[in-house]
């Protein structure tokens, strides 16, 4: 990879949610690194239930490749949604496959977004008392959630993972940006922290979730919220882990996004003398958190610009809501993940070629 000098795009350029580095398949310079093959990286964003779409992708590469999400990358890097996927793609010595995942998608997603069963009336009422308790309290209590993850990954530890993984937490206490690796849980804040506890970790949300809690003893050593608060896109976190345990190797980053906003014509008509908090309190937490995905993206694909090695999908959504639950929602995401196939087949092309030629080439640390 290289570093861009400058980044001199214009700000009236449209840059592509999709991405590769390489779109000519260019040689790769081995700049002095070794000739051995390409370490995967699989990197998945956060999204809450939108995960979905990066789900029913993966179940098309699958099988498109006739190779497993564990068997065809080296490193899975995820936050939030996306550190739960990483998770079960690395847990213990037989991971979860995307065919269970997929299987699975709507059970997952109503452990963690438990719908409402009432009558109408009662769906009214509790609706209004819910949105005055919510302006205090988190919308869910994650008691569903622990027990999915509790009963999924069991009492296997991060630093057991099939592959190296690493999942993105917040401390919120100390507003520090934290990551639980394979590596880093031998010892520490983290040490032997189940997979479980990572997931819960990784997908506090705030508003969505309670924040969770590391304690020693009755001394609260840490209170963690959702990855997202500082890295939504993970994918430069994946390349860092890497070059950590890999430094003279070429990397192979896929990244895979999980929507964001869709505006009238891709763009907005702000008015500048109606930006007070009423107008901006909405969008404004998903506008910083597509920032710092795009962001990410942008700085990724400008320094491996015109190497083969960097991937990116990414795709505009009507309705961007992380806690969407039911099936016609999961059928909705499949159709966008069909499209994003579709309309990709370049990208679509590099990735399952990469899972192939990493197949049964064993990469050890």
């Amino acid at each position: 990879m290289h570093v861009a000098s400058s980044l001199t795009q214009p700000i009236s350029t449209s840059y592509p949610l999709c991405y590769s580095s390489n779109p000519k398949h260019l040689p790769n310079p081995h700049d002095g690194r070794e000739p051995q093959r390409r370490i995967g990286i699989a990197s998945f964003d956060g999204g809450g239930s939108r995960i979905a779409i990066t789900a029913y992708f993966l179940e098309r590469v699958v099988k498109a490749a006739n190779v497993e999400i564990h068997e065809g990358y080296d490193i899975f890097v995820g936050t939030s949604a996306g550190g739960l996927l990483a998770l079960l793609f690395t847990w213990g010595k037989t991971p979860y496959t995307i065919k269970w995942v997929v299987e699975n998608l709507e059970a997952i997603d109503q452990a963690i977004f438990p719908p409402i069963t009432t009558t109408w009336p009662e769906y009214l009422w509790n609706g209004f008392r819910n949105n005055i308790n919510n302006l205090f309290h988190p919308e869910y209590n994650a008691q569903s959630f622990e027990q999915m993850a509790a009963k999924n990954f069991g009492t296997i530890r991060v630093n057991e993972s099939y592959k190296p993984v690493l999942v993105t937490t917040w401390e919120a206490n100390h507003l520090q940006p934290l990551q639980i690796t394979t590596h880093n849980t031998k010892e520490g804040l983290f040490k032997n922290v189940t997979m479980a506890a990572a997931a819960r970790f990784t997908t506090a949300a705030p508003t969505l979730f309670p924040p969770a809690e590391i304690k020693v003893g009755d001394k609260v050593e840490a209170v963690l919220e959702d990855g997202g608060m500082f890295a939504n896109n993970p994918a430069r976190l994946g390349l860092n882990y890497a070059a950590q345990l890999y430094p003279k190797r070429i990397f192979d980053l896929n990244s895979f996004g999980t929507g964001i906003a869709k505006t009238k014509d891709d763009s907005r008509k702000i008015n500048p003398n109606n930006m007070g908090l009423l107008k901006i309190a909405g969008p404004i937490s998903s506008d910083l958190l597509t920032a710092q995905t795009q962001e990410v993206h942008f700085d990724i694909s400008q320094a491996t610009e015109g190497e083969k090695g960097y991937t990116r999908l990414q795709v505009r959504l009507k309705d961007d809501s992380m806690t969407q639950s039911s099936p016609a929602a999961l059928k909705a995401f499949k159709e966008v993940a069909d499209k994003m196939w579709d309309e990709n087949p370049d990208i679509v092309n590099e990735i399952v070629q990469g899972m192939k030629d990493r197949q049964d080439k064993a990469v050890f640390v």
